[in-house]
Parts: structure tokens; C-alpha cells; sequence
């Protein structure tokens, strides 16, 4: 069929054709050109999200790098305050010596 569709046409339904080719590709032409407009502010907004996101990850990481900073000096002067007690008082983390047996009077014996 479609070999008689292609004799059948004639230098009329050629140019008729072509007319309409051109005319189709006139209208896409036309809707893409109207379209870029849109996805132009289309990738400006895409592009500002991302550098908001981006700029929000670079803000919690920075934060994150603060305290663990923080935490780590924390750890050291704790470490510090603890060895220095230690040099101190050597003894301090041992266990305390027993208690003295309680002393008890003795009765004096009067010969009276």
C-alpha cells in the first residue's frame, strides 16, 4: 500500500507535502523557541537550589569539623586535668587503706 500511495502522488500533492512539511517544522520550530524561554528560568531555579544545597552541606560540615574539634580538645584537658591529679596524689586510684582497729581504753584498777 504504501508503494501505491507514493505512485499515486503527483507533482501537486509533492509540493502540498513539502508545504506542510515546512510548515510543521515552522510550528515545532516555534514551540521549542517559546519552550526555551521557560526552561531557562527552569535552570536558573535548578542551579540556585543546588548551590543552596550545596552551601547548606558545606555550613553542617563545618559544623561538624567544630565539634568534634571541641570534643577532642574536651578529651585532652580532661586527660590533662585527670594526669595531673594522678602526679598529685599518686594513690588516688587505689584502693583506700583498711581502717585502724578502734582503740578501747583499758580499766584502770584502783587498789583502794
Amino acid at each position: 500500500m504504501v508503494n501505491q500511495n507514493v505512485e499515486n502522488q503527483t507533482p501537486e500533492t509533492e509540493e502540498l507535502n513539502e508545504k506542510e512539511m515546512e510548515a510543521k517544522k515552522a510550528e515545532i520550530t516555534n514551540w521549542y523557541k517559546d519552550n526555551i524561554k521557560h526552561l531557562k528560568v527552569q535552570k536558573e531555579y535548578e542551579e540556585l537550589l543546588r548551590d543552596i544545597e550545596k552551601l547548606r552541606a558545606e555550613r553542617l560540615q563545618a559544623q561538624q569539623f567544630i565539634t568534634q574539634s571541641l570534643a577532642n580538645q574536651q578529651a585532652e584537658q580532661q586527660a590533662k586535668q585527670n594526669q595531673a591529679k594522678q602526679d598529685w596524689n599518686p594513690n588516688m586510684n587505689t584502693a583506700p587503706p583498711a581502717p585502724a582497729p578502734a582503740r578501747q581504753l583499758k580499766k584502770a584498777e584502783s587498789n583502794a
